[in-house]
């Protein structure tokens, strides 16, 4: 499938602010597999158009989205309004959350902030680099939203703020990085959803797998203070959606 701009709200290169958001669907390549077109691959990309297409209707009207195959970025432009923007993106990044997890294609991903130049076809800016890095540092079924990055955009985070993360780099050196991570409308829902992963991949494999879907669980029980409430990161309102003095 060709890069679709599905969304598109810039005719020709534009420079904004954004946030970015890149997420994949987990565990695609051993869904699709190495082996030639068939038809349960047909049911596959049939599930996954309707999905697109619902996506398409239930993010933000100033919302740009490009799709390849499992492959998503979400851009949300930032106005005056920082707030409204930063809402809008954890909006959208959970209605896609919402529908993967309903056609039983979970999401990972990162989230970025900052400058981008985008038009028809085209993203590109350190943001959209670094949403793609953390997505693979996430390397489980979760969206996150690294602290660093809230802070660039100077939007306040209520607690239970961040938690530490433990990553591994593309060069297998392992860190800690403080991070947010996007949820579902219904944390409960995942909460059983991973458990029932979790209790198939231990018994029938790959062992791997059954890691990442127990650190999900593990995950979404330090973010219990604010996730269980459906409300993983909270936002204080300041003049212009800035950061209040205290």
């Amino acid at each position: 499938m060709a890069v679709e701009c599905v969304t598109a709200r810039f005719p020709k290169l534009t420079e904004i602010v954004a946030w970015v958001s890149y997420l994949d669907i987990y565990g695609f390549k051993s869904i699709v597999g190495k082996s030639e077109l068939t038809e349960d691959h047909s049911m596959l990309f049939s599930k996954l158009s309707s999905v697109h297409s619902q996506l398409a209707e239930r993010i933000h009207k100033n919302t740009t989205l490009f799709i390849l195959s499992d492959n998503y970025f979400i851009v949300n432009p930032v106005g005056q309004d920082r707030v409204s923007a930063y809402e809008n993106c954890l909006g959208d990044v959970r209605a896609a959350i919402d529908l993967h997890i309903k056609a039983d294609l979970p999401l990972r991903g990162g989230i970025a902030y900052g400058r981008v130049a985008i038009g028809p076809n085209v993203l590109v800016g350190r943001a959209v680099v670094r949403a793609v890095d953390y997505e693979r540092l996430s390397r489980v079924p979760l969206v996150m939203l690294p602290a660093r990055e809230v802070e660039l955009a100077n939007i306040v985070i209520q607690p239970p703020k961040f938690i530490d993360h433990n990553v591994v780099d593309q060069l297998n050196a392992s860190g800690i990085i403080s991070s947010t991570f996007v949820v579902p409308v219904n944390p409960r829902s995942y909460v059983e959803y991973c458990e029932e992963k979790y209790t198939y991949f231990r018994v029938h494999g790959p062992e791997k797998v059954a890691k990442d879907w127990l650190d999900v669980a593990q995950v979404l029980s330090k973010l219990s203070g604010s996730a269980a409430k459906g409300n993983a990161a909270e936002t204080k309102r300041g003049k212009n959606g800035e950061r209040e003095n205290r």
